[in-house]
């Protein structure tokens, strides 16, 4: 598969992500702050890094895919570039150390997809509520628990779509 497919690829499922983030923006303006919407858009993140990554050849690809999105959603907030960006770029570190460890490559990319929305959430919560309480770290805290743990189960999901994708489209899971 050639690199331009990858990108192409990259950007139509950031294109899909940025469409399907605005339809269930409307659910996320009962969410008080924020940094907590991340929690709702988590697994679509998770879900969508996993379908890169087991369909695209290209190193850095969820680094690729949060700068893209980053640059997407700087039209709606301007500090977003650097909040997408420092997601891909934490869980491409996260999918490395993995494979390190001596994770074989399917798994690596599962520890990727979920890292994506993870490493995005400090940064959104220290641009957004300063870390000067006890409070402000328990929350921290309490927020990247439920982040993990939407981010699971949009993985889950993002698999069994994947399973479902087109037949006879190769599969880099060796």
């Amino acid at each position: 598969m050639s690199n331009t497919t990858d990108y192409v690829r990259i950007a139509i499922v950031s294109a899909l992500v940025i469409v399907v983030g605005l339809a269930v923006f409307p659910l996320m303006q009962f969410v008080p702050f924020p940094v907590f919407k991340v929690v709702w858009i988590g697994p679509l993140y998770s879900m969508a890094g996993w379908i890169l990554l087991q369909r695209s050849s290209l190193p850095g690809t969820i680094v690729f895919f949060g700068g893209l999105l980053g640059v997407i959603l700087t039209v709606f907030m301007p500090y977003m570039f650097f909040v997408s960006l420092s997601g891909g770029i934490g869980a491409q570190l996260a999918g490395k150390a993995a494979e390190l460890l001596g994770a074989e490559r399917y798994r690596s990319h599962g520890i990727r997809a979920v890292a994506f929305p993870i490493f995005q959430l400090p940064l959104m919560y220290v641009l957004v509520m300063p870390l000067d309480s006890t409070a402000a770290w328990v929350i921290m805290v309490a927020l990247t628990t439920a982040v993990a743990a939407t981010s699971w189960a949009g993985l889950y999901f993002g698999r069994l779509l994947e399973r479902r994708m087109a037949p006879g489209v190769e599969n880099n899971e060796a």
